[in-house]
């Protein structure tokens, strides 16, 4: 099991961190989400929470879930499960979609500036999404991949700001 960082605002107002397994030969599927954003006001509590395979939600060590078109409001996210895709909107122009199994997809608004992780910068240049966070390309999958791998603390001090 490996922890990687999926996406994160460079100015720190939002993370995702994905714990990716193995499921089959060269397969990998998520095993949850750790989704940390902080108010959009820059105001109160910074909320965090882990979404486990089977949507599973974990917050504050109280296990919950959604059920199909069920909408539960956390103070800065809005977590709804439409029966195929469980959909956390994490405020600052964040949605998160994930399957539950092996695919999670993040949409970030045209208006959200710079971001850095394995999702790539956010720069509107697609091809210099595929680099490591020491910016050098890699046209290995695993290797861009494993660069990304969160090891303690090491994120910080890897996006630009």
């Amino acid at each position: 099991k490996q922890w990687y960082q999926r996406r994160v605002r460079a100015d720190y107002k939002w993370f995702i961190y994905g714990s990716l397994t193995a499921c089959g030969t060269d397969v990998t599927c998520v095993e949850s989400l750790t989704i940390i954003t902080s108010p959009e006001t820059g105001y109160g509590d910074v909320e965090a929470y882990e979404v486990k395979r089977g949507f599973g939600i974990n917050k504050g060590g109280v296990m919950m879930g959604a059920g199909k078109n069920q909408k539960l409001q956390f103070d800065v996210s809005t977590i709804t499960f439409d029966g195929i895709l469980l959909k956390a909107e994490i405020g600052h122009g964040v949605t998160v979609l994930w399957d539950g199994l092996a695919l999670a997809r993040i949409r970030v608004s045209s208006d959200v500036g710079r971001t850095c992780g394995l999702c790539g910068n956010h720069d509107g240049s697609a091809p210099n999404d595929v680099s490591q966070y020491y910016s050098v390309r890699k046209d290995e999958l695993k290797s861009f991949a494993d660069s990304w791998a969160v090891v303690q603390s090491a994120y910080v001090g890897r996006c630009e700001t």
